[in-house]
């Protein structure tokens, strides 16, 4: 699918300040959806985004604590200047 094809390149060619500005834009939507929601469907909003975070924070702080406790075989390189599109 053309649509993942282009998102990868852009992710491939993305820094951390990028990717911070993307998940701060990301929040400031969440913020806005998340007052459009009636009072009193609000708990039930918070609960199966309270499930969502646990579920996409849990795998990544394990992949980012591997990362931050494996031994360092060469020096650092920047990934994404390897691929060519």
């Amino acid at each position: 699918m053309k649509l993942l094809e282009r998102a990868n390149a852009y992710c491939r060619q993305m820094d951390w300040k990028d990717m911070a500005l993307l998940k701060v834009c990301l929040f400031a939507l969440g913020m806005v959806a998340g007052m459009a929601i009636p009072r009193e469907r609000r708990r039930a909003a918070l609960l199966g985004a309270s499930l969502a975070f646990v579920a996409t924070w849990v795998p990544q702080m394990a992949k980012f604590l591997r990362e931050w406790t494996r031994e360092e075989e060469e020096p650092e390189r920047e990934w994404y200047l390897e691929y060519e599109d």
